[in-house]
């Protein structure tokens, strides 16, 4: 799903983002350009950043997994 309409960025490109490091709008920005234009998708990158955030350890897991599987 695109969630930056602007940039063209996706859901799961931002959900990427946050695990690699983004912890804030801003770093999500920089990592994804998503909410660089408009702001629109503000809500919702604030979202996913937080529902990524509430995944706590399985989100090192699934870093792990990802690494290894390319």
């Amino acid at each position: 799903m695109i969630v930056c309409q602007c940039r063209g960025v996706t859901e799961r490109q931002i959900r990427k983002a946050v695990r690699e490091g983004a912890s804030s709008r801003n770093e999500v920005i920089l990592a994804s350009t998503a909410g660089s234009h408009c702001g629109g998708c503000a809500p919702m990158i604030d979202s996913i950043i937080e529902a990524e955030c509430d995944r706590g350890d399985g989100l090192s897991m699934l870093r792990m997994v990802e690494a290894a599987t390319g």
